[in-house]
């Protein structure tokens, strides 16, 4: 959905509403390699911590992919 009114991070999310969304941690529990919001329902990474340490805002892994790092 691209529509003018909504910044990155809306036109992002705003597609899975409604689905099955968690917040999930890669690696040791205690210190994590990684942190990410998935949503479960589109097996689609949504936000990774990791994509934040870059000046980039288009990074969409799949979970397969983010199992792999």
């Amino acid at each position: 959905m691209e529509n003018s009114n909504m910044n990155w991070m809306m036109q992002k999310l705003y597609p899975h509403v409604g689905h099955d969304v968690v917040c999930v941690a890669y690696g040791d529990p205690l210190e994590p390699d990684d942190v990410c919001i998935e949503c479960e329902t589109c097996c689609c990474v949504l936000i990774s911590c990791e994509d934040f340490e870059e000046d980039t805002h288009d990074c969409c892994h799949t979970i397969d992919e983010v199992s792999k790092l």
